[in-house]
């Protein structure tokens, strides 16, 4: 048993076992009444774009005084970062408490990290009485703790791209039908943007579970941030250009679940939404920029975006060994004017020398890559990518040297 939340968190980070499964994890729900089953939800699967599409959808049900939870990974501050009410973090004693609580359960299940922050969340959201939660998968759909949702309000499907092969399968179609198995008999299902062999097969999983099938509304660019949705004109906080199509998905889904998208407070809340690493401006001054892109998808994005940046760009990047590292390194190398391949200490961290293609520098200690970026950059950017975990480290990193607060 735990005295203080860090410990406790720790020790559910340190869970890297396979865990229990998600028949038994819907068993041992069953025994706790099922919390996720009592408030209304939605599910949000994905390769790229869940987070922000979860984190514009969480604001706008906020912005209509809805009592709002929101699931998400990975953490970028603290593990509790996962779980939260509105803008609220699950408190450290209540984080304390559920895990205490749980202390012989997970022992004797020998629960995985991630089914221990499900659960956490699950009855946190209960015990608190959200109106609404917002639920992001951790990894595909089909067999992901979050699938223990029974009857979700809707299933919202990002983007489908080629992540996580080694589970998911190896084309578009075997990583979109574990994506679409978050769908449920007779409930609803939206899309992003999705290339037509995925959109063909999430249709058929629809189709075949009696799902309502809906795609994202089509919208008009309008400037660098803002965009138009029939009549109504948004403006985004960031300068992402991918963020214009997850906040539209997310106004889309909104729209579906009888929000009235039209309303200012929804325009404002989409107008105020940030969501932490995608495309961040942490410091302006050195200009730091830090972006979660961690696979070819999100790593295509992010350059497209990066052609707006001041220079010189001095790129500082890592991934991890299960990502197509050298590939996101090779579209680095044809944008930004200096890359700096590092290393994290993470036991599923990507070597750099595997991610270097024999012309970039290498500095293995991350807070050393960093710190040289920041005093080559000048009037410049630091841009800070490739992994999530990646991000997490350097937010601590700058943290510590008093740069970010």
């Amino acid at each position: 048993m735990f005295s203080n939340a860090l410990d406790a968190e720790n020790y559910v980070m340190n869970r890297r076992g396979k865990g229990t499964g998600l028949v038994r994890f819907r068993e041992i729900l069953a025994e706790y009444g099922n919390p996720q089953d009592a408030y209304r939800t939605v599910h949000v699967a994905g390769t790229n774009g869940k987070g922000s599409t979860c984190n514009y959808l969480k604001d706008i049900f906020v912005s209509l005084g809805c009592r709002t939870g929101l699931f998400t990974s990975p953490h970028l501050d603290e593990h509790r970062d996962r779980i939260r009410i509105n803008d609220e973090l699950i408190p450290e004693e209540c984080y304390l408490g559920y895990v205490n609580q749980l202390y012989e359960l997970i022992e004797r299940e020998k629960l995985s990290m991630f089914e221990c922050v499900t659960l956490i969340g699950f009855l946190y959201f209960r015990d608190a009485g959200v109106d609404i939660a917002v639920i992001e998968t951790g990894l595909g759909g089909l067999l992901d703790m979050t699938n223990a949702l029974s009857h979700p309000d809707l299933s919202v499907i990002t983007t489908i791209g080629y992540d996580h092969m080694n589970v998911l399968g190896d084309t578009l179609e075997e990583i979109a039908y574990q994506k679409a198995g978050i769908i449920k008999e007779h409930g609803k299902v939206i899309i992003g943007d999705l290339l037509p062999e995925a959109e063909a097969t999430v249709k058929e999983q629809a189709d075949r579970m009696n799902a309502s099938f809906f795609r994202m509304r089509p919208f008009e660019d309008v400037s660098e941030r803002s965009f138009r949705l029939g009549d109504t004109e948004y403006t985004l906080s960031t300068t992402a250009q991918y963020q214009k199509k997850n906040a539209v998905l997310a106004l889309s889904a909104a729209e579906l679940l009888g929000v009235d998208i039209r309303d200012p407070r929804v325009v404002d809340a989409i107008s105020g939404s940030l969501w932490k690493g995608r495309f961040e401006t942490v410091c302006e001054s050195p200009r730091i920029v830090m972006d979660g892109a961690h696979n070819e998808e999100g790593m295509r994005a992010l350059v497209n975006s990066a052609k707006q940046l001041p220079g010189p760009i001095i790129c500082v990047f890592t991934a991890l060994r299960d990502k197509q590292g050298p590939e996101m390194e090779q579209m680095l190398e044809r944008t930004v004017d200096r890359l700096i391949i590092t290393e994290i200490p993470y036991y599923r961290a990507d070597s750099g020398e595997h991610l270097n293609s024999g012309t970039q520098t290498v500095i293995p200690d991350y807070k050393e890559a960093i710190d040289t970026a920041l005093r080559e950059c000048g009037e410049g950017t630091v841009l800070i990518c490739g992994s999530l975990y990646f991000v997490s480290y350097a937010r601590a990193w700058l943290k510590e040297k008093g740069i970010l607060q």
